[in-house]
């Protein structure tokens, strides 16, 4: 897993090719809130640029919304500086681009499978996605799910 993009706003994000990593700035901090995201769980990202002279900008990362209480959840970047405008918005279209490469596979997968054909990308998607899910809980810790998530990547 190979890093693409690294962006330092009020929280550096980490955007990695089936994943972002959202950690505080402050390094006591990181072992306690840094958010892992798998790409799967992405549903859109937006753009508020940082105004010329005034004003922040903002990366919005919106999550799907959740199958039990039917809630989204939005990760919010701040970032102060103008010059950091078209660095977010090559971000903002690298994540666009896997998230409809993602939906794209879901969607093929799912023809696939009403034609008796399994798709290893989809169950590969749903296996990170439980294994992000047990280590959001805390059932994992990160070395353990590092190492799972690894083991399911190169198998």
């Amino acid at each position: 897993m190979s890093l693409v993009y690294t962006f330092s706003g009020e929280k550096i994000l980490k955007v990695y090719e089936t994943e972002l990593v959202i950690e505080p700035r402050s390094f006591l901090s990181k072992k306690l809130f840094t958010e892992t995201i798998p790409m799967n769980l992405l549903d859109d990202v937006t753009l508020k640029p940082a105004g010329k002279l005034f004003g922040n900008g903002w990366l919005m990362i919106s999550l799907k919304k959740d199958q039990k209480t039917h809630k989204s959840e939005t990760r919010m970047i701040r970032f102060p500086m103008y010059i950091q405008n078209d660095r977010a918005q090559k971000i903002v279209d690298f994540i666009e681009s896997r998230i409809i490469e993602l939906r794209r596979d879901r969607e093929s997968g799912i023809n696939e499978e009403t034609n008796g054909i399994s798709n290893k990308s989809v169950s590969l998607s749903d296996e990170l996605q439980k294994l992000s899910e047990l280590h959001n809980s805390g059932i994992l810790t990160d070395e353990e799910f590092q190492a799972a998530k690894n083991r399911l990547i190169n198998s």
